[in-house]
């Protein structure tokens, strides 16, 4: 064999070689187990509420790098989170625009993601309302569910596909769900709404704060100045009984320092007393003349 295509050989041998271990290397693209979206339109905004919930398979490997699709009049999504065993943490994302989606782009190490975002595609002519949602399904989904929570005030609500009856659950509002199974990659799925609603009031409103029971004198917790008074006469009381305890103390200090003996002041100097019989000078202090022993006379 020429020694030019052996060497040729080889190369394209290493070549595949590299090739095929790229392949290896390069994980499986994320496969969603369970997918539900809810639309929720005129909720607290004038415009269609979607949230994605997303579980991913167990055979997806962790952390998974992922892409979702958004409509770009959306701008940003609203919320973008993981579910954890302590509680929702935020998850850093990337857009880029690609016509008319707004691709997100981020990596999760959890297998639960919550997605939310507000599409400003809700149509109104005079009581009419209607828009068209769209999911392009860039990943596999083995089941699909899609829930749509009915407008305060709306009637007439229509789906294509059809979402079956209605269901009033616990907070009071009404809400359409059906299952739709599994989506091949590159599938698209689409719904179609139509309602009637004479207004344009939004289905959520903050509740106002307010007492369960009328606020009186005797509601607990309640302070009034006739149950405070006690408490002051009380505390006014021991200031008064500490004032007059710091006033006997300090007077008593000041009696015992004017009952303190006082030193004797000294005697005159006997330095001019002489005796009378002999007329010996005497010392101070002394009492009898020390040459003739009569008593002297002091003044």
């Amino acid at each position: 064999m020429p020694h030019g295509l052996l060497k040729m050989i080889l190369l394209a041998g290493v070549a595949f070689t590299m090739m095929a271990s790229q392949v290896v290397a390069q994980p499986a693209p994320p496969v969603i187990e369970y997918l539900k979206i809810q639309l929720m339109p005129e909720y607290d905004r004038r415009e269609v509420l979607v949230i994605y919930n997303l579980v991913l398979s167990p055979e997806t490997s962790l952390p998974a790098q992922m892409t979702l699709r958004i409509p770009s009049q959306a701008v940003r999504p609203h919320a973008l989170v993981r579910q954890d065993v302590d509680g929702l943490y935020r998850l850093l994302y990337n857009t880029t625009l690609d016509g008319a989606w707004l691709l997100i782009d981020f990596t999760t190490p959890s297998p639960e993601v919550q997605l939310e975002y507000y599409d400003p595609n809700l149509r109104r002519q005079q009581e009419r309302r209607s828009f068209e949602y769209r999911w392009l399904g860039d990943y596999e989904v083995k089941s699909l569910a899609v829930e749509v929570q009915q407008p305060l005030n709306a009637t007439h609500m229509t789906f294509f596909p059809d979402l079956g009856a209605g269901r009033q659950a616990a907070d009071g509002m009404t809400y359409y769900t059906a299952l739709f199974g599994e989506f091949k990659p590159g599938s698209q799925f689409t719904l179609r709404v139509e309602y009637q609603k004479p207004d344009d009031g939004l289905s959520f409103k903050p509740l106002p704060v307010e007492a369960v029971e009328p606020i009186t004198l005797d509601t607990p917790g309640r302070t009034t100045l006739r149950k405070v008074i006690p408490y002051l006469l009380g505390a006014l009381g021991v200031l008064l009984v500490g004032g007059l305890l710091l006033w006997y103390w300090q007077s008593g200090r000041e009696m015992v320092q004017r009952q303190r003996v006082r030193l004797p002041r000294p005697s005159a100097k006997q330095e001019d007393v002489y005796c009378h019989q002999c007329g010996k000078r005497a010392r101070q202090g002394d009492l009898y003349c020390r040459t003739c022993g009569s008593r002297l006379i002091l003044s």
